[in-house]
Order: C-alpha cells, then sequence, then structure tokens
C-alpha cells in the first residue's frame, strides 16, 4: 500500500526532474540566444540552467527511492516554490527582462507551480498511510 501511495509523487518528482533537466540543458547550451532574446546576460542564463541540471539530477535520484524519502521531497516542493515567487518579483521589476523574457520566465514557472503543487499532494497521501502492524497472541 505505501508503494500505491507514493505513485502520484513518483510520476510528479519524476516529471519534475524531466522537465527540469531538459529545460536547464536548454538555458546552458542555448545561453548566448536566449540571453539576447530575454535581456540577461549569458552567464547568468548557463550558470541557472546548470543549477536546474543538478537539481533535476538530485529530484529523479529521489523519485527512484523506494520509498520516496518525503522529507527530500518537501524540499524539492519549497525550491519550486521559492522558483516560483522569485520569477514573479523578476517579472515585476520593470526593464530587468524583454517581454519576451518574462513570458518565457513566466510559462516556465507556471509549469514548476504545477509540478509543486502535485507534488504536495502526493506528499499528504503518501505520508497519510499508517504503516501496518502485524501482531499475534498465544493462548495458553
Amino acid at each position: 500500500m505505501k508503494n500505491q501511495s507514493q505513485d502520484l509523487l513518483r510520476r510528479a518528482l519524476t516529471g519534475n526532474a524531466v522537465f527540469s533537466i531538459i529545460s536547464g540543458s536548454i538555458a546552458a547550451i542555448l545561453a548566448s540566444s536566449l540571453a539576447d532574446l530575454m535581456g540577461v546576460n549569458h552567464v547568468v542564463l548557463m550558470v541557472i540552467g546548470l543549477g536546474v541540471i543538478g537539481f533535476g539530477i538530485t529530484t529523479l535520484v529521489n523519485a527512484r527511492r523506494q520509498p520516496i524519502n518525503l522529507n527530500e521531497a518537501k524540499l524539492t516542493v519549497i525550491a519550486d516554490f521559492s522558483w516560483v515567487v522569485t520569477a514573479l518579483v523578476i517579472i515585476l521589476i520593470p526593464d530587468l527582462l524583454t517581454g519576451e523574457g518574462k513570458l518565457l520566465l513566466g510559462s516556465v514557472s507556471v509549469v514548476v507551480g504545477l509540478f509543486a503543487l502535485t507534488q504536495t499532494v502526493g506528499i499528504r497521501r503518501a505520508g497519510s498511510v499508517e504503516p501496518k502492524r502485524l501482531v499475534a497472541t498465544v493462548e495458553a
């Protein structure tokens, strides 16, 4: 039952990890082109991309654990929500990004936010399952 209760969380973490590895790779590899489009320094995008790849790999490792480490999953949710809040602040600062940059960052943040919400539900479901106890009695 414990494995079934972690299915949603496992799928959400895996999706988050794959999305992070792919988007981080795109940011790192295409940093120069994206920097021009977004109006930021290419080194900043490369560093962010590499960090997101590392996050994705760490998240994937936890998603593959049997059972999933719920504390690590909670940290993933905190990181995701932190990304969303930080992105919102960046988007709201005038002239920090181009219109295209704000649209791209906002789009990525919507996906990250959805993963965070789904992972939160998965953590609650996985954490609500009580371990089963086997009790035996001996009659004399």
